[in-house]
């Protein structure tokens, strides 16, 4: 079975005005809108990912930003990845 290959999108820096923010960005001629973030822990500092869907299509991407020593970090790329609902199972007591 051959796999699927990641759509990767790269591009200028200047086309994404606010990177921490929430967008709608328009990039390459497309608009991404924001649909969640969450903390990394696999960086030096403060590391957040960012999940934003291509409008067109519905296809979902990531980016990372990080804040360390004072100064903000970017990569200007989106990689695809597929969203995956999973289910979580806790021990909690309720009256």
């Amino acid at each position: 079975m051959e796999k699927t290959k990641r759509e990767i999108i790269s591009f200028n820096e200047d086309e994404m005005d606010d990177f921490s923010g929430t967008g709608p960005w328009k990039i390459n001629g497309e608009t991404y809108e924001y649909v969640t973030k969450y903390p990394v822990e696999y960086c030096d500092g403060e590391g957040t990912e960012v999940v934003v869907k291509r409008k067109s299509d519905s296809k979902y991407f990531i980016y990372c930003w990080s804040y360390y020593h004072d100064d903000y970090f970017f990569e200007p790329e989106f990689e695809e990845v597929k969203k995956k609902i999973i289910t979580k199972e806790i021990y909690v007591w309720e009256d």
